[in-house]
């Protein structure tokens, strides 16, 4: 029977990591690859684990590389975030894909939650990425943000999905947008972008209005109700944040909105 291991890498998620956990026991090891968490992530895990190594954060694409050259042995690995969910229908989806000797590895649908229910809104489901592959057969591409995986061999879609929490509540949305926008100033920066391209602010205006149409009208997310509204309108200011941050790094242009006294 090959062996499998689920690897999550982590940073304060005290709120969700146990959850996640919880759905993995049915994996032959657990590895946390924590970021040096500053609340309760690590001592949480250790009750499902004792596989913990940490790692200084740079990026997810980084962590999730180095996490791949110190997986257990094993035949397969299975990265999950510490915001998602495996359900028993999928474990044992899982459970008799590994079996199989034709693909290297296999797309899951992650399937996003907003308030609570799955979202009807087509940007975010169906969404297939790769996540579960024969240990040695790939690895993340070099990006500051949205690294896609790249597997050496064939890949088939399984049926059930991973099942997504990504906005607990709205403060930890607008944390997220903070740091995945710069990330992507940063990676706008290593590829020199030019700021006569960049025409920042009103190319930035109208790529955020553009956003807002993709997500609410085009994606139909106005399906998720008043969430879906809120996370369109949060992630059509994403382009508009993005190269606002790219704009102060590259210009040296520091905007200091502190309060003078």
């Amino acid at each position: 029977m090959p062996k499998i291991s689920a690897i999550v890498h982590v940073y304060n998620e005290e709120a969700q990591i146990g959850r996640c956990l919880d759905s993995l026991k049915w994996a032959d090891e657990i590895l946390l690859v924590d970021t040096f968490s500053t609340d309760r992530t690590v001592e949480i895990a250790r009750a499902y684990t004792d596989r913990i190594l940490q790692h200084t954060y740079v990026n997810a694409a980084t962590t999730k590389n180095w996490a791949l050259e110190h997986a257990p042995e094993c035949d397969w690995l299975l990265f999950v975030d510490a915001d998602e969910v495996v359900s028993n229908p999928l474990a044992e989806e899982i459970r008799q894909a590994i079996q199989e000797t034709a693909y290297t590895g296999y797309t899951i649908n992650i399937l996003t939650h907003l308030g609570g229910k799955p979202s009807r809104s087509t940007y975010w489901n169906p969404n297939y990425q790769i996540r579960l592959f024969r240990k040695g057969c790939g690895g993340w591409e070099d990006r500051e943000v949205h690294a896609h995986f790249q597997l050496q061999g064939s890949s088939r879609r399984l049926e059930h999905p991973i099942l997504h929490f990504p906005y607990p509540n709205l403060e930890t949305c607008i944390v997220k947008i903070n740091r995945y926008t710069s990330f992507e100033a940063k990676q706008m920066l290593r590829e020199v972008r030019s700021l006569r391209d960049l025409r920042f602010p009103v190319r930035s205006i109208l790529r955020s209005v553009l956003q807002f149409y993709r997500l609410y009208i085009y994606h139909r997310g106005y399906r998720d109700g008043i969430e879906g509204f809120v996370i369109s309108f949060l992630s059509a200011i994403y382009p508009f944040l993005a190269d606002a941050k790219y704009w102060e790094m590259a210009s040296g242009c520091v905007i200091d909105l502190k309060n003078e006294r």
